[in-house]
């Protein structure tokens, strides 16, 4: 996205930027009429994405996730945005974000893509962040139902000491 790639960037009109570079075949893609989403050739891509891993530190790398994050909260793209706190390793905000959204992803059907997020955040880490805990337990009870007690044990305590009414009435 043109405007994502300005705000990391804090450069003006990285968009303009990326259209030239489509224009002179630059292995990058228009992914929309408006020519304000991108993609980059997958080769290119995991190029880059090298290049950045070499070249950033790991707080850096999390920083550029969290500003694409938040980018992303504020164009009201939930799953977009929890995949960018998951990548940064931000799961105080995922915990934030689930717990502001999370119903309304259920009520939109997202349950498998939210519960295959979640799934890839050890257990160890998981259990840390009471929400997300919860959410993994409801989502999987499509699934695996025998396997969600073991979440839902874990935080029914929690809330209740801390008086989260909807954590302990979910």
């Amino acid at each position: 996205h043109g405007d994502l790639a300005t705000e990391i960037t804090s450069v003006k009109d990285f968009g303009s930027i990326l259209s030239q570079m489509t224009e002179d075949n630059y292995f990058i893609y228009h992914l929309d009429d408006k020519h304000s989403t991108f993609r980059f050739h997958h080769f290119f891509q995991e190029f880059l994405q090298q290049r950045g891993r070499d070249r950033f530190s790991q707080e850096e790398v999390a920083k550029i996730h969290r500003q694409e994050a938040d980018f992303y909260l504020r164009k009201e793209m939930i799953e977009r945005a929890l995949t960018c706190y998951r990548n940064g390793e931000d799961f105080i905000m995922m915990e934030k974000v689930l717990k502001e959204h999370g119903m309304s992803l259920i009520a939109r059907n997202r349950n498998l893509t939210i519960l295959t997020l979640l799934q890839t955040i050890p257990e160890q880490i998981l259990f840390q962040h009471k929400w997300l805990t919860l959410y993994t337990g409801l989502l999987q009870v499509d699934f695996v139902p025998q396997k969600t007690l073991l979440f839902f044990d874990a935080v029914r305590d929690h809330f209740v000491k801390t008086g989260e009414e909807t954590g302990e009435l979910l």
